[in-house]
């Protein structure tokens, strides 16, 4: 007889052992000497008795085999290893959102801001993913009986509608210190600075005096400023539509043609900081790149009257 077979149960019979629970193949397992197929047919025995027959495809797939043993010294993969590593993933988030810091007073305030609304917004989150998980956990179905059913709760409608408005009215507050910084201009600029953006470069020239730097394809302008004191910066535009960004300031205005932007930007801090034109202005507009160089304002001084004698005032 062939075949699969699944025995449930040991099978006795004339001369035969008890034998476990087997899937057998073709003929039963056992020796030739004492195979019940030939000592137990003449007494009516059948040796598949209790025996279910099973599909040989899906019987075919079962492991017949212990898996391989774990490698020396390897750690069990556990309900606690796996915690500990969305713990250091939900650590490590936030800390990829984090802001650059800034160079100028004008970018302290706004990263200030970002960051008070990055954690705002984690602090919320958690609080309602845990309320959720507790809540699961909590009150969870145990039996078939109904928990106590709750009707509307004032208290609770309360809580869960003030707490959101005031956390709007504490954001829209930051939000408004931030801008007022941002947006406040002082009454004696150490320097005037107009920022003409045009197709596909920048030009800058220093009010006050014949100081006048002017960018050129393939070689970046250089806008010299004094540290620790502001700067107003008056940018126009050419021709079409552009945006003076400063990476590190955390600050950028857009150049629009027949407008003046005014703001001020107060570095904190000497060295070369990179700029571009983020707002897609032609064929070249990856061209339009500058750099903010930051000095002492001794320096900045000798700079400005070496620059404006420099090729008759025609800058560099």
């Amino acid at each position: 007889m062939n075949g699969w077979f699944a025995c449930p149960a040991p099978v006795k019979g004339p001369g035969r052992r008890d034998v476990p629970t087997v899937l057998v193949a073709g003929t039963p397992i056992g020796t030739e000497r004492d195979d019940p197929v030939s000592s137990g047919a003449a007494m009516g025995y059948s040796p598949y008795r209790g025996c279910r027959p099973t599909d040989p495809r899906k019987e075919a797939t079962l492991p017949l085999s212990l898996p391989p043993p774990r490698a020396p010294g390897a750690r069990p993969r556990t309900a606690a290893t796996a915690a500990r590593r969305t713990v250091a993933l939900a650590l490590a988030l936030p800390l990829a959102g984090c802001a650059p810091e800034s160079v100028t007073s004008q970018g302290d305030a706004a990263h200030f801001a970002y960051d008070f609304f990055l954690w705002a917004a984690a602090v919320v989150w958690c609080t309602v993913t845990g309320l959720m998980v507790w809540s699961m956990i909590r009150y969870r179905r145990r039996n078939d009986e109904l928990p106590k059913q709750i009707h509307g709760s004032n208290k609770l409608e309360l809580t869960w509608t003030l707490i959101p408005f005031a956390l709007v009215l504490v954001l829209f507050g930051v939000t408004l210190n931030a801008q007022s910084k941002i947006l406040h201009r002082a009454k004696d600029p150490a320097a005037t600075i107009q920022v003409t953006a045009f197709q596909w470069s920048w030009q800058f020239n220093y009010q006050g005096s014949r100081a006048q730097v002017i960018g050129q394809p393939g070689r970046p302008p250089t806008m010299v400023v004094p540290v620790g004191v502001p700067v107003r910066i008056r940018l126009v535009s050419a021709d079409v539509v552009h945006s003076f960004y400063v990476p590190r300031t955390l600050f950028k205005r857009q150049a629009i043609p027949g407008t003046v932007n005014q703001f001020d930007l107060t570095f904190d801090r000497v060295g070369i900081f990179h700029g571009q034109c983020t707002q897609f202005c032609g064929v070249a507009h990856a061209d339009m790149r500058f750099d903010v160089k930051v000095v002492s304002s001794s320096e900045f001084q000798s700079w400005l009257e070496t620059t404006s004698r420099a090729s008759g005032g025609n800058g560099t």
